[in-house]
């Protein structure tokens, strides 16, 4: 950006703030992961049936989020038959892929078993939400 510019001089930041704003996003990312994961457990307690786990990394930032309440769960009884898995890609605030777990009613209208968020796409990570989903509705 400085040479596009002409030079630091004409780049209106320093070094230092772009250093300082990506720690300020980096802070409000594990803020937002750490209230969602509250936010799910604090569910979870007025909803017995409901299904919250996550993972984190060795940096502690939040790896990987399943959950499904419990109505979710009485569904997949019912209408587990058939599920579809299915990953809708970077369309959110964080570039991670959301994952839905969904089937089909007796009405023929879709209905979400289980959904999870992740931060990468590793065999190693869809192994971890089918084994979550199969714990689930097990």
């Amino acid at each position: 950006m400085a040479n596009a510019s002409g030079g630091f001089h004409k780049v209106g930041f320093v070094k230092k703030d772009l250093y300082n704003q990506v720690g300020k996003q980096r802070k409000e990312v594990y803020s937002d992961s750490c209230r969602a994961v509250k936010y799910l457990r604090d569910l979870s307690t007025k909803d017995p049936l409901m299904f919250v786990t996550h993972s984190i990394d060795l940096e502690r930032r939040l790896e990987r989020l399943f959950w499904c309440d419990g109505e979710s769960r009485k569904n997949y009884d019912i209408f587990g038959d058939v599920v579809a898995f299915d990953a809708t890609y970077r369309k959110n605030k964080y570039n991670c892929p959301f994952v839905v777990f969904s089937g089909v009613n007796h009405h023929n209208q879709t209905i979400v078993f289980a959904t999870g968020i992740v931060t990468r796409e590793t065999e190693e990570t869809y192994v971890w939400l089918l084994e979550q989903f199969l714990t689930a509705m097990n």
